[in-house]
């Protein structure tokens, strides 16, 4: 009985996902794409080319970003689905945000 009761109190005290891991994983993600656009920047890289490489520079961060997102919502009570669009949302967010950066960094400024 005691047994019983002590595995029950271990598990409710076991910790889910926790949102400090979504932050993290978010901060990775968004300091991997200043990255590649800081470079992209540097190496005067074309817009087309930019756009094609941002995705694969970075898979690795977003998919550890869309898993914690996924994680933390579910545990919340939020259903997969949903939880998996709300994490694709953030990041095509982040993506339009980093191409629109790149395109202000690297559109010449017309002269009157």
């Amino acid at each position: 009985m005691i047994s019983s009761v002590l595995a029950m109190a271990l598990a409710a005290a076991a910790p889910g996902p926790s949102p400090t891991g979504v932050i993290q994983a978010r901060k990775a993600y968004s300091a991997c794409l200043g990255a590649f656009m800081k470079k992209s920047v540097a190496d005067k890289t074309e817009a087309a080319a930019f756009a094609t490489g941002l995705g694969p520079a970075c898979a690795a961060q977003e998919q550890a970003f869309r898993a914690a997102s996924i994680a933390v919502d579910v545990a919340s009570g939020i259903k997969r689905a949903e939880a998996a669009e709300n994490a694709a949302m953030v990041v095509d967010d982040m993506v339009a945000n980093t191409k629109d950066t790149f395109t202000a960094w690297t559109t010449p400024v017309p002269k009157n």
